[in-house]
């Protein structure tokens, strides 16, 4: 997790701001991430990524 001042995030680094997630394709052009527990504010994130 990088915030949006911060450059890019190293994985590893910084087990506090580590996230697993998963990509999946539901579409033609789209993509999801889907992101369980994350650290700050919610439960679940899901993210979609459109072409």
């Amino acid at each position: 997790m990088a915030w949006g001042t911060e450059g890019r995030a190293a994985y590893g680094r910084d087990p506090e701001r580590d996230q697993v997630g998963v990509v999946e394709r539901i579409g033609e052009r789209t993509w999801r991430l889907v992101l369980p527990f994350p650290k700050q504010e919610s439960t679940l994130d899901l993210i979609e990524l459109r072409r």
